[in-house]
């Protein structure tokens, strides 16, 4: 499972994340039905239209991948709209085998920290971190890729 966790927020980018794991499932066929993405995506300043366009285009985009690569019994992405407390975050990213954090500019962003955080050391997950993150400089164990580079971030999902 990979796992994201942010702001639905233009910032953080979500489209190109997803535009990603597409192009993951359509150049990489073998992970189809063995990997998916759990996007959590808590709502933020949900009257200002930038942030409604946001929601929209990421709902159409979930809607499109699912559609395109899922079946009966399996969806290859999870999108959970709505906030959830911290232990719950803190399982779901020590559970997933991959943390994707992909601002397309951001501050430090703790979520990367949090990520690693939560991490069991003989089983730890693999962090994809944008290098446009402030996290980057700190934590460069991560796997560092350009959010805007749809297919470099596929490869990098691959290995």
């Amino acid at each position: 499972t990979i796992i994201g966790i942010d702001r639905l927020d233009y910032t953080k980018g979500l489209p190109e994340r997803l535009r990603a794991f597409e192009a993951l499932l359509e150049q990489f066929p073998q992970h189809r039905r063995h990997v998916r993405l759990v996007q959590v995506a808590p709502p933020t300043r949900e009257t200002l239209p930038v942030y409604q366009d946001i929601r929209r285009e990421v709902e159409r985009m979930v809607g499109q991948i699912n559609g395109r690569f899922g079946d009966l019994d399996w969806q290859p992405v999870t999108y959970l709209h709505r906030p959830f407390p911290q232990d719950v975050l803190a399982r779901l990213c020590r559970e997933s085998a991959v943390g994707l954090v992909t601002p397309l500019r951001d501050g430090m962003n703790l979520v990367a920290k949090e990520y690693i955080a939560a991490q069991r050391p003989e089983d730890p997950g693999v962090l994809v971190l944008s290098r446009f993150a402030g996290a980057a400089e700190q934590l460069r164990e991560a796997l560092l890729i350009n959010p805007h580079d749809v297919n470099e971030l596929a490869r990098t999902l691959d290995r």
